[in-house]
């Protein structure tokens, strides 16, 4: 479990350090971005997120990791830590609810939090690379400040479904159906594999609206989870 006091102090870094990268973000966007040849050669704000992520991993995440992939637990404080910290939506705006840094630094956090719990990491880049950023990148802001803001920073987990028995990942061949009904889609069909669908309240999901357009024919949008059964 995690202490309060463990979390308070990787929170307040957390913020000084997200502060820091977001300056060296800007940076990078700014046309000043550079190879990083080795671990050494990394400015200091990403050395020091990639220490206090790998310091929160060794003491949080590595004495649970084997119970937890042996009991199929879903760590559910150590991820409402790592959202207070700023990784589950580490290149989401700030006024989104993320950390407003760069690929750079969610590539170390990502690296750091896998190292300690491969299963963890996975539950951070789901969330941050297949959920928060296809509604980052292509939602209206009000469509963020409902989709985006809770998931960014955590509070809510997302989840990403393409995946479908029969078809695998093959996004031209889903069967999953979106019917325009009024003003909303009808979803209907199954998906397979979703990492995080048994906690996500909300779902970046692959669907039809016409099976003879083939891949022309997709549709990717957000849904609330209901009306819907998960099974193991």
């Amino acid at each position: 479990m995690l202490c309060s006091g463990s979390a308070l102090r990787y929170n307040t870094t957390a913020l000084l350090l997200r502060r820091g990268a977001a300056r060296a973000a800007q940076q990078n966007l700014n046309g000043r971005a550079r190879a990083y040849t080795s671990v050494s050669t990394l400015p200091e704000e990403y050395r020091s997120i990639r220490d206090m992520v790998r310091s929160f991993a060794d003491t949080e995440l590595v004495p649970n990791a084997a119970q937890w992939d042996r009991e199929h637990v879903f760590p559910a404080d150590q991820v409402k830590a790592i959202g207070e910290m700023g990784l589950m939506g580490v290149s989401v705006p700030e006024e989104y609810g993320g950390a407003g840094m760069d690929y750079m630094a969610y590539a170390i956090a990502i690296e750091e939090l896998s190292r300690g719990c491969a299963s963890t990491g996975v539950i951070a880049s789901v969330n941050n690379s297949l959920y928060c950023g296809p509604v980052a990148q292509f939602g209206t802001d009000e469509q963020k400040d409902t989709w985006l803001t809770p998931y960014a920073s955590g509070s809510q987990i997302g989840c990403f479904g393409l995946s479908e028995p029969g078809n695998g990942s093959d996004a031209g061949a889903a069967s999953t159906t979106a019917v325009l009904e009024g003003e909303e889609f009808v979803l209907n069909g199954s998906k397979a594999w979703i990492t995080n669908a048994h906690e996500a309240s909300a779902a970046i999901v692959f669907a039809t609206t016409d099976k003879s357009l083939k891949h022309k024919g997709r549709l990717m949008r957000v849904s609330v989870i209901f009306g819907l059964s998960c099974r193991l």
